[in-house]
């Protein structure tokens, strides 16, 4: 889960959902477990092409070469 909505949306359907499983699976061991996702850092939304290109060139330095072996340019 990214944030606690989701968690207590999904706490109001949590006996639906576990039953269900443990029938259409014939399992009666399942259990669901819920956590939320700890992010120290809020990413930033990317509106530009620059913002898409600067943020692509952090995950793949090599992105930034090609950029340059093929002259490309941005729009």
């Amino acid at each position: 889960m990214q944030n606690r909505f989701q968690k207590e949306e999904l706490l109001k359907e949590r006996e639906s959902i576990s039953h269900y499983l443990k029938n259409s699976l014939t399992n009666d061991n399942i259990s669901l477990t819920i956590t939320v996702e700890e992010r120290s850092n809020k990413s930033e939304k990317i509106y530009t092409s620059a913002d898409k290109y600067n943020d692509m060139i952090k995950q793949n330095p090599a992105l930034k070469k090609l950029k340059e072996q093929f002259n490309l340019d941005l729009d």
